[in-house]
Protein backbone atom coordinates (compact mmCIF):
# COMPACT_ATOMS: atom_id res chain seq x y z
CA UNK A 1 0.00 0.00 0.00
CA UNK A 2 1.72 3.44 -0.64
CA UNK A 3 2.41 5.81 2.26
CA UNK A 4 -0.20 8.89 1.95
CA UNK A 5 2.90 11.13 1.22
CA UNK A 6 3.57 9.21 -2.06
CA UNK A 7 0.60 11.46 -3.84
CA UNK A 8 -0.99 13.75 -1.31
CA UNK A 9 2.15 15.78 -0.63
CA UNK A 10 4.58 16.48 -3.28
CA UNK A 11 7.05 14.88 -1.64
CA UNK A 12 10.07 13.28 -3.72
CA UNK A 13 10.65 9.24 -3.85
CA UNK A 14 13.94 10.06 -1.64
CA UNK A 15 11.87 12.32 0.55
CA UNK A 16 8.70 9.27 1.39
CA UNK A 17 11.76 7.09 1.85
CA UNK A 18 13.63 9.17 5.16
CA UNK A 19 9.58 9.27 6.37
CA UNK A 20 9.65 5.87 7.06
CA UNK A 21 13.31 6.13 7.84
CA UNK A 22 11.85 9.03 10.37
CA UNK A 23 9.03 6.79 12.14
CA UNK A 24 11.33 3.85 12.61
CA UNK A 25 14.44 5.93 14.40
CA UNK A 26 11.81 6.78 16.43
CA UNK A 27 10.24 3.99 17.52
CA UNK A 28 13.39 2.53 18.46
CA UNK A 29 13.88 1.99 21.84
CA UNK A 30 16.90 4.38 23.47
CA UNK A 31 18.17 4.42 26.95
CA UNK A 32 17.55 7.83 28.72
CA UNK A 33 20.64 9.49 28.28
CA UNK A 34 21.49 13.07 27.05
CA UNK A 35 23.62 11.78 24.64
CA UNK A 36 21.29 9.21 22.84
CA UNK A 37 18.79 12.06 22.89
CA UNK A 38 20.99 14.81 20.89
CA UNK A 39 21.90 11.68 18.81
CA UNK A 40 18.53 11.03 18.10
CA UNK A 41 17.92 14.77 17.38
CA UNK A 42 21.00 14.71 14.86
CA UNK A 43 19.64 11.52 13.54
CA UNK A 44 16.24 12.88 12.34
CA UNK A 45 17.83 16.50 11.43
CA UNK A 46 19.87 14.82 8.90
CA UNK A 47 17.21 14.06 6.86
CA UNK A 48 15.25 16.92 4.71
CA UNK A 49 12.87 19.07 5.54
CA UNK A 50 9.97 17.92 3.61
CA UNK A 51 10.28 14.98 5.34
CA UNK A 52 10.59 16.18 8.90
CA UNK A 53 7.99 18.55 8.07
CA UNK A 54 5.71 15.59 7.02
CA UNK A 55 6.12 13.53 10.50
CA UNK A 56 5.72 16.35 12.75
CA UNK A 57 2.70 17.42 10.42
CA UNK A 58 1.29 13.92 10.52
CA UNK A 59 1.63 14.06 14.43
CA UNK A 60 -0.32 17.32 14.54
CA UNK A 61 2.96 19.07 16.10
CA UNK A 62 3.35 22.27 15.11
CA UNK A 63 5.72 23.24 13.03
CA UNK A 64 5.35 27.49 13.25
CA UNK A 65 8.33 29.21 14.72
CA UNK A 66 8.01 31.97 17.07
CA UNK A 67 9.53 34.83 14.52
CA UNK A 68 6.55 34.58 11.67
CA UNK A 69 9.41 35.84 9.32
CA UNK A 70 11.66 32.84 9.72
CA UNK A 71 11.39 28.92 9.38
CA UNK A 72 12.13 26.31 11.43
CA UNK A 73 15.62 24.56 10.79
CA UNK A 74 15.84 21.18 10.53
CA UNK A 75 17.26 20.76 13.83
CA UNK A 76 14.50 22.48 15.38
CA UNK A 77 11.87 20.41 13.99
CA UNK A 78 13.88 17.54 14.71
CA UNK A 79 13.88 18.59 18.16
CA UNK A 80 9.98 18.78 18.08
CA UNK A 81 10.07 15.13 17.34
CA UNK A 82 12.61 13.68 19.53
CA UNK A 83 10.61 16.18 22.40
CA UNK A 84 7.42 14.39 21.40
CA UNK A 85 8.38 10.90 21.51
CA UNK A 86 10.06 10.97 24.64
CA UNK A 87 7.05 12.02 26.83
Amino acid sequence: MPHPADTTHGLRREEVDEVYLIHSVLQKPIQNTDANWVGLVAKVAAKHTKSIQFVCNDLKLSCEPENSRSRMTRKQLAGLLVGWVSV
